[in-house]
């Protein structure tokens, strides 16, 4: 299995702005600053030397966001092979010593001299030169500061204050430390095997109509090129449900260098998982939340000894209740787990226009992440390389273009520069008004454009999942057709088909949270998931009768 190495996910605010400018940096870093005093910290600093260390480590980290921020400008997702690179682990040493904390968390036999990959290639170098043109202080606050917001939740002998209750923070902490488990009570519960099935076939009939028809319609793929396509849908492996491994080939090596055999159902294969994780009743939180860290940490890194599993939901990493639907290029396979496909998004007791618009869009998103501009670097064979003539590149380029275009062109709101926390105003967002999901809303809002560079791989996935489901959807109607829905009689089945796709994203976010996690996301905001992706769709403008032509057109 491949070691990838990612530019970091998320930084210690969720605010992206607020190391856009200085006035926001400083009063971060005067909060940290009180942190800093509070916390485990090495050594009595004053206020002035926790100041200093907060405001060096502030900009060291705002400069990190930063390049981030370009990363993210040219990447097309987490695995772009495009701007990855390989490199030994050996030559690491010339990154800040990453050689030394890789080497520790591996296992003791992994060779050095084996390459990993790291994603974007570009960001690590410039890491390099960032570290290097701060000083020390800066980077060790930072690192300290890091462990503290990850460690200090366990440390405080405080009882929880939280409105959920303490169960959820109790339920919070298990689910971090013994995922598979929580993942077995999960299933058991929630899980049958009828519904398994029945989201395995709706899969496997998505895979045929792409094969079958959508494939051979492109008229920008070479008819040789089709044919290769089909037979990389062919191979694609799709894992519903849970993690529970079909071969003894998937075990995972332990700490202790021996194997366990994942099943997420079985409590035994758990027992064997979780053999040398140490939680115990008379140890204190803080060190069982410790035991529990370090032992998720080795059984990661424990991966690198086992060959690749593509039967393995998640391959072995990610339990059942992880709230995702993906796609991996690198060995593809398509991974569908159980948490998204239940109810709201899914349910056999609704017609199939509203399962194969609701969740079959997201099975057919996660194909097309097969053909995606990262997607389509990888061929039927697994191997990274060009498989397409140039003329079709060039013409998959000029629509995929059309595409950025469209989304630069979207908005949506974020707080107004003369923004008041805790006073109430929503934005608008097209047609749709809205200010959940934050406690404190700004007086005015202003506008913030989607990138549609950023986005693209994501927006095209979109396009493509929801053509392929609602084809899918179609072809099932020859063979039993669809109920009606009580008080929706007034509305066709296909045009409901796009009402259950729209409602999957469906949300309303304050213009707050806009700002805090929309920079940083290679997704679009909900809103021109459903909007951008119905202005391209012909079938959509068919049902509803709309008379202007798709605004693009890829897939």
């Amino acid at each position: 299995m491949a070691i990838w190495i990612k530019e970091p996910q998320k930084f210690r605010s969720e605010n992206a702005s607020v190391y856009a400018d200085i006035e926001s940096l400083t009063a971060f870093a005067v909060t940290t600053a009180e942190t800093i005093i509070k916390g485990p910290f090495p050594g009595n600093l004053s206020a002035e030397e926790a100041g200093a260390v907060a405001a060096a480590a502030a900009l060291f980290e705002a400069d990190m966001v930063k390049a981030k921020t370009v990363a993210m400008a040219n990447n097309t997702g987490p695995y772009d092979f495009r701007k990855a690179g390989a490199v030994k682990i050996a030559d690491l040493s010339n990154w800040y010593g990453l050689d030394k904390a890789i080497t520790a968390l591996l296992p003791a036999n992994y060779p050095t001299d084996k390459a990993i990959w790291v994603n974007p290639k570009d960001y690590f170098t410039n890491l390099t030169e960032i570290i290097a043109s701060h000083p020390k202080v800066a980077v060790q606050g930072y690192l300290l500061l890091r462990a503290l917001d990850a460690l200090q939740g366990s440390i405080t002998t405080e009882p929880s204050s939280r409105s959920e209750g303490r169960w959820k923070t109790c339920l919070e902490y298990l689910d971090t430390s013994q995922k598979f488990t929580v993942g077995r009570f999960f299933v058991g519960a929630t899980y049958s095997e009828t519904l398994r099935q029945y989201v395995d076939k709706m899969a496997a009939n998505i895979l045929v109509e792409m094969k079958e028809s959508l494939l051979p319609s492109l008229p920008w793929l070479q008819p040789e090129e089709k044919a290769r396509a089909v037979k990389k849908v062919d191979d694609i492996v799709v894992n519903v449900g849970y993690p529970a491994s079909l071969s003894p080939s998937s075990s995972s090596a332990n700490v202790n260098g021996t194997t366990s055999f994942l099943d997420t159902r079985n409590p035994e294969s758990l027992a064997a998982y979780y053999r040398d994780l140490n939680i115990t009743s008379t140890s204190s939180f803080f060190s069982n939340v410790l035991s529990a860290r370090r032992h998720n940490l080795y059984q990661t890194f424990s991966l690198v000894l086992r060959p690749a599993d593509r039967h393995l939901l998640g391959a072995g990493r990610y339990p059942p209740q992880f709230v995702n639907a993906a796609f991996n290029s690198a060995d593809n396979t398509m991974h569908l787990f159980s948490s998204l496909t239940q109810s709201p998004n899914l349910s056999q007791d609704l017609p199939g226009y509203a399962a194969y618009g609701g969740y079959g869009s997201t099975i057919g998103h996660e194909l097309f992440h097969g053909f995606d501009t990262n997607g389509r670097l990888v061929d039927e064979s697994h191997a990274f390389t060009s498989w397409w003539s140039e003329g079709t590149v060039a013409e998959y380029s000029r629509r995929a273009e059309c595409f950025v275009k469209q989304y630069d062109g979207y908005t949506y709101p974020v707080p107004g520069p003369d923004s008041v926390p805790g006073n109430s105003s929503s934005g608008s967002f097209g047609n749709s008004t809205g200010n959940s999901n934050s406690n404190s809303n700004s007086t005015n809002t202003s506008t913030a454009k989607v990138n549609g560079a950023a986005t693209l791989a994501e927006n095209l996935s979109d396009a493509g999942g929801v053509r392929v489901a609602y084809e899918t959807w179609r072809r099932t109607q020859s063979v039993t057709k669809d109920a009606n829905l009580p008080g929706l009689e007034k509305f066709t089945h296909a045009q409901l088909f796009f009402m259950f796709y729209a409602k999957t994203w469906c949300d309303s976010y304050s213009p707050e949270r806009n700002a805090m996690t929309a920079p940083l996301d290679n997704h679009a905001v909900g809103a021109w998931r459903i909007k951008g992706v119905l202005a391209n769709s012909r079938a959509f403008r068919e049902v509803w009768g709309c008379k202007a032509e798709p605004v693009c057109e890829l897939y």
